[in-house]
């Protein structure tokens, strides 16, 4: 059975905004790529539901560090 066609079109908007953002990166170098990357990190990450774990398991590996 084929694909609606707003499905289709979506699916190649969604590639398209991929091999764009995708050409983007490959034009910066690393370094600064890297630097970005862990900005977005640092906002994101505290965002998750993970990072509660993620704290509490630090806390028992290194007790010292908290």
């Amino acid at each position: 059975m084929k694909a609606p066609f707003t499905k289709r079109l979506s699916w190649r908007i969604e590639a398209l905004a991929y091999d764009i953002v995708s050409g983007i990166f490959w034009l910066i170098p690393f370094p600064a790529l890297s630097k970005i990357g862990g900005k977005v990190v640092r906002i994101i990450g505290p965002l998750t539901s993970k990072q509660k774990i993620v704290k509490r398991n630090l806390e028992i590996a290194f007790p010292d560090m908290a």
